[in-house]
């Protein structure tokens, strides 16, 4: 899920813009030679693994964390991961759609 949710998001997201840029409706130009079939799947499995691997190492932290003998609730554990992830995808995926569209004139 920590994979799948950035890449699929981020993919989707990048797709539609290149396509509403191909098309003219978004007021600037993708740049030259840019291969967006490469460019999509490259930007959404990386941006899938880093949140795996923070969400991954989140869960190591807190195992580790955790005193001997000491049980924590482990749908409060998934919520909470479950909600980092989520962050994680959206930050990513703006990080991503910067990469293509320009950016707006600075004293706006």
């Amino acid at each position: 899920m920590a994979f799948f949710l950035p890449f699929i998001i981020t993919l989707d997201m990048l797709k539609k813009t290149i396509a509403l840029a191909e098309k003219g409706k978004l007021g600037f130009e993708l740049p030259e030679g840019i291969n967006t079939g490469r460019f999509l799947f490259v930007r959404a499995g990386l941006n899938g693994m880093v949140t795996l691997a923070a969400v991954a190492l989140v869960a190591l932290l807190v195992q580790l964390c955790v005193p001997r003998g000491y049980g924590f609730d482990g749908t409060m554990l998934s919520v909470v991961l479950g909600l980092f992830a989520a962050v994680l995808t959206l930050i990513f995926t703006f990080l991503s759609l910067r990469l293509v569209m320009p950016c707006p004139p600075s004293g706006l």
